[in-house]
């Protein structure tokens, strides 16, 4: 049985906190969470690993008007906006020595997610899931005090043009990659869907069907 935390949007800055916080209650309770949420402000949150001088062109990210952070997990640089991306955690009692395991795992439940949506797609690993158009989302894993968290981003809708001008250097990816070898694709142009019903898709797959409802975050 998951504790699946309502639908909200989290500030930027308070993420990193608000996933240690999850953490702990799970390290304490051995009960695993589930969160869905959106982001307000939207963001550049670039990967531990990473520096951010040079994944981000910070002055643009600012004129946006995105938040810059870095977060705990590794993992390349994500652009996330208020209205484009749904994004989501799931920590739970690590049960694998192989952290590609966690990564299939977790990634499978999103592609699951988005065929009850009617978007074929598949993992790619290590840890992107990836229609014939390009690639829809992607995550990041940790392990700390006995429990594995795997958090992602889910495109709902992507605005290139602003995307590829905040990282740096531009039309290069986070991997170093051209643009033009990086595709990438949405829920909206993949079908019709809603937020709302991605949302659920979502929470619903990333459960398995198996869930109390937290009103708020713990």
């Amino acid at each position: 049985m998951y504790t699946l935390i309502t639908y909200t949007t989290l500030h930027p800055e308070e993420k990193n906190t608000i996933n240690e916080r999850i953490i702990s209650q799970v390290a304490q309770t051995w009960r695993p969470v589930v969160c869905v949420h959106g982001w307000k402000p939207g963001c550049v949150n670039v990967g531990a690993g990473q520096d951010i001088a040079q994944a981000v062109d910070v002055q643009e990210a600012q004129r946006q008007g995105l938040v810059v952070v870095q977060r705990a997990g590794g993992g390349g640089t994500m652009y996330l906006s208020e209205d484009g991306e749904v994004s989501w955690m799931l920590a739970y009692p690590t049960r694998t020595q192989d952290i590609n395991e966690d990564y299939a795992d977790v990634c499978g439940r999103v592609v699951d997610a988005l065929a009850t949506l009617g978007i074929e797609a598949q993992h790619k690993p290590i840890n992107d899931v990836v229609t014939a158009n390009g690639k829809i989302s992607g995550a990041t894993a940790r392990r700390t005090q006995g429990v594995t968290y795997v958090g992602g981003t889910l495109l709902y809708s992507v605005d290139r043009e602003k995307l590829w001008a905040a990282l740096y250097p531009h039309g290069v990816d986070s991997k170093g990659r051209a643009v033009s070898t990086r595709a990438l694709t949405s829920v909206q142009e993949e079908c019709g869907a809603s937020k709302q019903e991605l949302i659920c898709a979502l929470q619903h797959a990333l459960t398995q069907g198996r869930f109390e409802v937290a009103d708020a975050l713990a």
